[in-house]
Formats: C-alpha cells, structure tokens, sequence
C-alpha cells in the first residue's frame, strides 16, 4: 500500500465549514474517549484526532460543539464522529460509507471492523484526484500480517493501527472504550397455565416485562400486546408454541410458552367374551385424558386386554 499525499489549505477550510454543518452527537453519550494519531506522512498527516469532546472522566473539554465516536461497550455498530486538527471531521456513521470497500464499522469482540470516512476528502476538491477518504479498520497488510484497532476487554485501552491510502497508519494506542449511559435490555417473565390440556382445552398466557416499551405475538398467536397482560387461549387442538417478543431502547427479548395436547382414550376391547350389564373403563396410561367409561355389553376379561370391572350393575 501507499500513501497519497494530501495537504492544501483549501481542505483544512472546507473541513471546518462541514464542521458547522454536521449533525453532531453529544460526547457524554459516546463510548469512545483519547486520542488518535496520523502522523506517517508528516505535515499531511491527520495529526491528533480527538475522540470525544469528554475527558475519560465525562468532563467537557471542548464545549463549544459536542460530538463522540460511540465505540459500543459489547458487539454492536460504530456510529458518531471524531475530529482531526488537520482533516476535520471523521465519520463512524454507515451512512457515509456509500463508495468505501470496508463495511459499516462495528465492534466485534476486541476488534473494530469496516470502515470510516474522512469527510473532507470524500466531499472535497481533494476528491477530483480519485481519493476517497476511506478508512479501513482492521484488515491484511502488503506482507501478509494482520492490523487494525484493539480493545482491552478488562480495561477498554485501545491499541494497534488503522489504514487510510490518502493518510497512512493512524494509531488507536492513546485512545479508550468506557461505559456510558446505555439503555438497559428489557427482561420478560412469560409462562402459559396449564401446560398440558385436552384437545379443545383452554390456557392462559402470563407475563411481565421491565425495560419495555411494546410486546408482540407470534407462532400460536398474534397481535400488539400490552408490557404487562394475560390472555386465554381457546381453543387448542394441537401442541402449540406460543412466542412473544418484547422490545425497549436497549434491545429487544423473546421467550417461548408450549402447550401440549394430551391424547384422548377410547373404548376397543378386542377378545370376544361378553360381560353383559357391567360398565368399563380402559386401564389408561398416566397422562391420558379425557378419561372415557364404556357402558354396556363388551369382551372384558380383567386379565387381559388393560380392560378391568368397575361398576357391577345387577
């Protein structure tokens, strides 16, 4: 790979103007804090790209325009933005992709993957020169060995190099990933009673949510739900999944309740012996139902055929 040179007062200026225009997010929300360094390619280098406008303690440091790259503290989408003294504005966002051969950046494991973008490259008369402003987070050098930013699972430092072709190896080791204010997942209790009925029988579904915002059914039922309800199920002919699917800001949950249809019994004696007047009852295993009693003249030795004498009738 080689670096493109690029260093023209016309960039830096049209880095700030994009600098007013951008949408920008607030630092305090953004996992991302330190710095970067572009320095490979001397005065054309990025020079210091400041993560957040936050400290690592959540203090404010430049209070003038607010913005962060938001580096998930578990797997999860990059997004936001950071800011370098020489380029201006470097966007996480998937949106700004559109052109780069690297993806939407995202955390996975201790690794980031995809991609960024240099705005004022990508928007620029620096453009017209074919550059494309796109930064590759991890990927396979030249000589075969492997780069890209790494996180710390226990502390959350950042270490190693991302790749630009217009600017060269930009350092992630003075940056970090820290814990913001997350939205917490929603948690649902979801129970069906009873689990086992007859065919044709009744159940009813019971649950409760924290953190949820919306419920909705599916498989064996359907519709918008209430965070919080019961509802009876009617009738069930056949063993029934019944899914429901929670959802809030930090995510969504989804827990399943069966209910299974016991098999019904019949009369169907089989030997020819008649037992006449006495009523009968199948000798049924555990768990079948209904029961059913059989009246009348049938074949009903009490040795065999699971038949026995019930109810002596003269």
């Amino acid at each position: 790979m080689r670096n493109k040179m690029l260093w023209t007062l016309p960039v830096i200026v049209l880095a700030l103007v994009l600098g007013g225009a951008i949408k920008t997010y607030a630092g305090t929300n953004e996992g991302g804090r330190g710095w970067l360094w572009g320095g490979s390619d001397g005065p054309a280098s990025l020079g210091w790209v400041s993560m957040n406008n936050v400290d690592a303690n959540g203090v404010v440091v430049n209070g003038a325009v607010s913005y962060g790259v938001n580096i998930p503290v578990i797997d999860g989408p990059v997004t936001g933005y950071a800011w370098s003294e020489n380029y201006g504005w470097i966007s996480f966002n998937g949106f700004d992709m559109t052109g780069c051969p690297f993806g939407v950046a995202t955390r996975s494991g201790n690794i980031l993957t995809g991609g960024a973008r240099i705005l004022s490259i990508k928007n620029g008369g620096a453009n017209a020169g074919g550059w494309l402003g796109c930064v590759s987070l991890s990927g396979t050098a030249t000589d075969g060995s492997s780069y890209g930013a790494i996180i710390d699972i226990s502390t959350g430092k950042m270490s190693g190099y991302v790749w630009s072709d217009e600017i060269g190896w930009i350092d992630f080791s003075q940056a970090q990933v820290v814990a913001t204010t997350v939205a917490p997942l929603p948690t649902l209790t979801f129970s069906a009673n009873p689990l086992l009925v007859a065919s044709g029988g009744s159940s009813t579904l019971t649950w409760t949510t924290t953190n949820a915002t919306g419920c909705s059914a599916s498989d064996g039922w359907n519709g918008i739900k209430a965070i919080n309800g019961s509802e009876t199920e009617s009738p069930i002919m056949i063993s029934t999944n019944f899914k429901l699917t929670c959802m809030g800001p930090g995510g969504s949950v989804e827990k399943t309740a069966t209910v299974a249809v016991l098999s019904a019994c019949s009369c169907s004696p089989s030997n020819a012996n008649v037992c006449s007047g006495v009523s009968f009852i199948s000798d049924q295993p555990t768990g079948c139902s209904p029961s059913i009693s059989c009246t009348g003249t049938k074949s009903c030795p009490s040795s065999s055929n699971k038949w026995k004498e019930i109810i002596p009738t003269n």
